[in-house]
């Protein structure tokens, strides 16, 4: 095997081989004896590192040093992965970044650093693979790319339709077309800051980590988060779906000290797509079926139509009073045992759809991301909730666009200017301050 082509996961591998399995089956080695080949591993990477005889980033070589460390001294817990609602507040904050249609450097870095994270959560791909890719790696027809992991190992990865959408999106706005340069060579994921003047530069992994802390602290987030955590994430929903940690190691591009799997594939390219779109497919027919179900059933305790968010149909003006009625009915449906708002379909359940409502809310922006903006940023600013409460979802019914809100029940009193609203029955109501208080107690306790 050429050393060129050694990587950190052959000698993670071989470590972890020695703890378990003695070569020559005279049991597990003593512990002075595992130490020993542990350090002679160690000073050879060192060694490969120090003449350049492989290409290896310090991270990697730290990630190696911290599982000898642990094989040495002992297992560590294993590493927090993100829960679901620290993976959906991070990318939630990416998407309420403020359009800035007039600094074309701030719009663009805003739909860059959206469609990366994205590619990360749903790829698994490693920073250094996705700063590497060019535009000739796109894979249109099957929404892939082809990426050069370590040891210059290539291989296929998947994109679900969000996160496909949004990087065509972003390289859309980018027009390179008109600098003259052959979009082939181009990156993906480019640069934006004032110094690159009009060239088309890479990113680099230190500038996509400094991104992704900035995103994190935007979205409050308590636990560590690190680009690696999507792809711990990633690799974990695989493995839900799959059950197969053959092919969890394939979409991921690991390799293995084990000869049976340094030299075999055990996962065609069909098979691996066939398990992201396992995992990551679109479920949108399965989303808008139950979408006509719940409007089919009409308003009862747990859901509540809305023709509307800003434009008002009847009127054919902006009207505020209709976000404030939503805002309501949110904090009721918190207050009480969560629910769900459909906007875009009237009181005796025909959709009536969101185009113009779409258009009120953001002139700039009239799409899903301006309007789920515009909740979002009505939802936060009166109500001071957290984005782990509800969900803003899109789907059609009836060929017209309809949104959900998916909300959760509150653990504390969630006020509206001062008022506790609930959810009586299939109405929302407001609370005189008496019944606010014995509401609580019975509710929370003796919340605040």
């Amino acid at each position: 095997m050429p050393i060129d082509s050694l990587s950190v996961d052959y000698a993670i591998g071989c470590a972890q081989w020695l703890a378990t399995d003695n070569p020559q089956g005279r049991g597990r080695l003593s512990k002075g004896t595992l130490h020993t080949y542990l350090a002679s591993i160690k000073r050879f990477y060192k060694y490969l590192l120090q003449h350049r005889l492989v290409e290896l980033s310090m991270a990697d070589f730290e990630q190696m040093m911290e599982v000898f460390h642990r094989i040495r001294h002992g297992s560590r817990p294993l590493p927090k992965l993100p829960p679901d609602e620290a993976v959906i507040a991070l990318l939630g904050a990416a998407h309420n970044v403020k359009p800035q249609p007039k600094k074309p450097r701030l719009e663009l870095a805003r739909l860059r650093n959206i469609a990366m994270l994205e590619a990360l959560r749903t790829t698994g791909m490693r920073v250094g693979e996705l700063v590497k890719m060019k535009r000739d790696d796109l894979d249109p027809r099957n929404h892939a790319a082809r990426v050069t992991g370590k040891g210059n190992k290539q291989r296929m990865v998947y994109f679900d339709d969000k996160a496909w959408q949004a990087i065509q999106e972003y390289l859309s706005a980018r027009n390179d077309g008109e600098r003259g340069r052959a979009l082939y060579q181009l990156p993906v994921f480019a640069r934006h800051d004032r110094r690159v003047s009009n060239k088309t530069l890479s990113l680099t992994t230190d500038t996509v980590r400094l991104v992704f802390n900035q995103l994190a602290r935007d979205a409050q987030i308590e636990i560590t988060m690190t680009p690696h955590s999507l792809r711990h994430a990633f690799a974990t929903r695989v493995l839900g779906a799959t059950g197969n940690p053959a092919v969890v190691q394939d979409m991921l591009g690991l390799s293995s000290p084990i000869p049976t799997r340094v030299y075999t594939n055990t996962s065609t390219a069909k098979q691996m797509r066939d398990v992201h779109r396992t995992a990551f497919g679109d479920r949108s027919k399965d989303i808008a079926q139950e979408l006509a179900e719940i409007i089919s059933k009409g308003e009862n305790d747990l859901v509540e139509f809305k023709v509307a968010a800003r434009w008002n149909p009847h009127t054919r003006k902006k009207d505020d009073s209709l976000k404030d009625n939503i805002l309501q009915a949110v904090a009721a449906f918190m207050n009480r045992d969560g629910g769900t708002i459909i906007i875009g379909v009237n009181d005796k359940g025909v959709v009536v759809g969101l185009e113009e409502d779409y258009a009120a809310a953001d002139p700039q922006k009239c799409n899903r991301d301006g309007y789920e903006m515009f909740l979002r940023n009505a939802i936060s600013d009166r109500l001071g909730v957290d984005s782990v409460l509800y969900k803003v979802l899109f789907n059609q019914s009836n060929d017209k666009e309809v949104c959900q809100l998916k909300i959760e029940p509150a653990s504390l009193p969630i006020y509206l200017d001062d008022d506790l609203y609930i959810r009586d029955g299939n109405k929302k109501r407001k609370l005189k301050v008496k019944d606010a208080i014995s509401y609580i107690k019975e509710h929370w306790g003796d919340s605040p």
